[in-house]
Formats: C-alpha cells, structure tokens, sequence
C-alpha cells in the first residue's frame, strides 16, 4: 500500500508542477503572427513569421526586436531598440531622457511606422520584447 500511495502522491505533484508551468507560460509569453501580405519592417522577421513574444520583460535593451503599439492608430507594430540619431530636436532628446526607446525598422522600403514617423517611444507602450521567430 505504500508503494501505491507514494506513487500517487509523485503523480500529484508532477501534474501540479506541469500546470503550474503550463500557467506561468500563458500568463508570461503569447504567441502570435506577423501578416503575411505586405512586407516586414524587420529583415529577420519575414511576412508570416509566427513570434513568441515575452510579454513581461525584465529590461529592454538596444538591440532587441519588440512589439509596440503605435499611438497614432492603436495597431501593433513592431521594430528594433536602436541607439537615436545625433540630430535630434530638444524634445526628442528630453522624451529619450526620461526613458524613451528609439525603435525603427531596417529601413528596407517597408513604410515601416516607427520612431523615425513617430518619435521615441514610451516604454509603456512597449507590449513585448520577441524572443523566437519560426
């Protein structure tokens, strides 16, 4: 009887690690897809990629490929943290001082709506940083 009970009790725990992970994962990561017509304002994420997406960063840091929501129309849209441009309005420059990102595409033709149409953006905004592209 006390192997049964034992083994019972491992079973219990293992479901209960796995929906716990199960849990953290959904609350911490999303899944989701760029549009596959149209182009991508990122040479590494091609049109229809599907992105797993960090949704609760720790920090941010220049090089990192992010989902933001663009002021302007409410979408999602997504870019690179880049280091800003030297010439920069005083403005611009302030809002990069309180914690603002730079974030722009490749500049490859795409149209892309980022900080070079939209200025620097407030890390609030700032929905995810993308971990995974397949």
């Amino acid at each position: 009887m006390g192997a049964k009970r034992n083994l019972f009790r491992l079973r219990f725990v293992l479901y209960a690690a796995v929906l716990g992970l199960v849990g953290y994962c959904s609350w911490r990561f999303e899944l989701t897809s760029v549009p596959s017509a149209g182009c991508s304002p990122l040479d590494s994420i091609p049109p229809g990629a599907s992105l797993w997406v960090d949704t609760r960063p720790a920090q941010l840091h220049i090089g990192d490929d992010v989902l933001f929501r663009d002021e302007g129309n409410g979408r999602l849209a997504f870019g690179r943290i880049r280091k800003p441009p030297q010439a920069l309005s005083d403005a611009t420059q302030a809002a990069l001082d309180r914690g603002a990102l730079w974030i722009s595409g490749d500049d490859n033709g795409c149209g892309a709506r980022d900080s070079r149409l939209l200025g620097p953006i407030a890390p609030e905004h700032v929905q995810g940083r993308i971990l995974f592209t397949y």
